[in-house]
């Protein structure tokens, strides 16, 4: 075995032809060798101006390369036929490879007084073993669902192989010294806990061919978040002054709704932000007491909505069918500042058949807007 060699073959009494080659890389199962072939001449071989002489050679594969070169060569000097040039060599599954170069060159010369015409040689070569290393077959996916891993055993069943895996602080074995060929795998769910702020995983498997090298094959690939991994949030509403218990509604500038929201991420994730919205006024926090603005004046749901986008902030509106708590604007209510009566805002209420309940929702069952929520209900 070589990872280069040569060989010389006589054309005449005063040249010959020296075939070399070497082994650029090697890959999976085959080498690619550059190769090139050189005339050379003795004391007296000097040649001028014999052109176009056809060098015809191949490597084994039955497919024969033709070149045409011209010979100008001194005395005790060599000239190149073919350079620069490369190809592919194959090997068995056991890594073993060689290859049969033979080649046909047409001299059609006279060397002191005799005439050569065709030359023709063969010669083989033992290349370099590759070692026959097992390759792993495995793709992208989502946690919690089950995965194939496919091994293709170039050693045809010669070697075992031990595939590991490594996600974050997660590490494993999907098998040890093994022959098999295939496997079934579901990455955990916990995989998550090392991305909290991503919505995928980055694993890494490897493969050892065992008793062949120590050296693992890698490969990468990553796995999804599935979408049902969310936070879980719940959300409670009071008024502590009482005055929902007296008035049966909460009653502005009188009452403080307390929005109480409590929420957990799931798999190392945190919660960042906790947004509560009262009417269009949103406030970033997971305790506070929220009030309608003193300065907004009570409209109908149908005149309120019918006002642009950028006076609705000017109004409020309570009906039957609306939300009263769900999302987001910064409350800075002066609760001494004139506004609005609770007399004046439950003759609203009661002009509107009645609407002095608040009912809470927690997903979108209700009559709400797809959010867990609160909604004015009708007494």
């Amino acid at each position: 075995m070589a990872a280069s060699s040569w060989c010389e073959v006589m054309v005449s009494p005063l040249h010959t032809i020296l075939f070399s080659w070497n082994i650029n890389y090697q890959s999976g199962l085959s080498s690619l060798i550059d190769y090139s072939f050189t005339l050379t001449s003795r004391e007296g071989g000097a040649i001028e101006g014999a052109s176009s002489k056809t060098l015809r050679y191949q490597f084994g594969d039955g497919f024969w390369n033709t070149r045409s070169v011209d010979i100008n060569i001194g005395e005790n000097s060599s000239t190149s036929l073919v350079s620069g040039w490369s190809t592919y060599i194959s090997h068995d599954d056991y890594g073993y490879g060689s290859f049969t170069m033979s080649f046909e060159f047409a001299f059609d010369h006279t060397v002191n007084g005799e005439y050569i015409g065709t030359i023709t040689d063969s010669t083989t070569f033992t290349l370099d073993r590759i070692l026959p290393r097992t390759s792993l077959s495995v793709r992208n996916g989502t946690l919690g669902e089950a995965q194939r891993l496919t091994v293709s055993r170039y050693a045809d069943g010669q070697y075992s192989h031990t595939i590991t895996y490594e996600c974050g602080e997660y590490t494993g074995a999907i098998c040890a010294d093994s022959e098999e060929y295939a496997y079934d795998f579901t990455p955990p769910l916990e995989w998550a806990n090392n991305a909290p702020n991503a919505s995928k995983v980055t694993v890494k498997y490897s493969i050892v061919t065992n008793g062949l090298t120590s050296t693992p094959l890698e490969y990468i690939v990553t796995y999804a978040v599935p979408d049902y991994v969310v936070p879980t949030c719940s959300m409670t509403i009071s008024d502590p002054l009482g005055h929902k218990e007296i008035f049966g509604a909460y009653i502005q500038n009188q009452c403080r709704l307390t929005v109480d929201v409590t929420a957990e991420a799931l798999y190392g994730a945190s919660i960042l932000t906790y947004k509560v919205t009262v009417g269009n006024t949103v406030l970033e926090t997971n305790n506070i007491i929220c009030r309608i603005p003193q300065q907004a004046n009570f409209l109908s749901r149908y005149e309120w909505e019918a006002k642009p986008n950028d006076e609705k902030a000017n109004f409020f509106t309570i009906g039957p069918t609306d939300i009263l708590v769900k999302g987001s604007v910064e409350d800075s209510v002066d609760e001494y500042t004139a506004g609005h009566r609770s007399s004046d805002l439950l003759a609203k209420y009661k002009g509107l058949q009645g609407c002095l309940q608040v009912e809470r929702y927690g997903d979108n069952t209700g009559p709400g807007r797809g959010l867990p929520h609160y909604h004015v209900i009708g007494v």
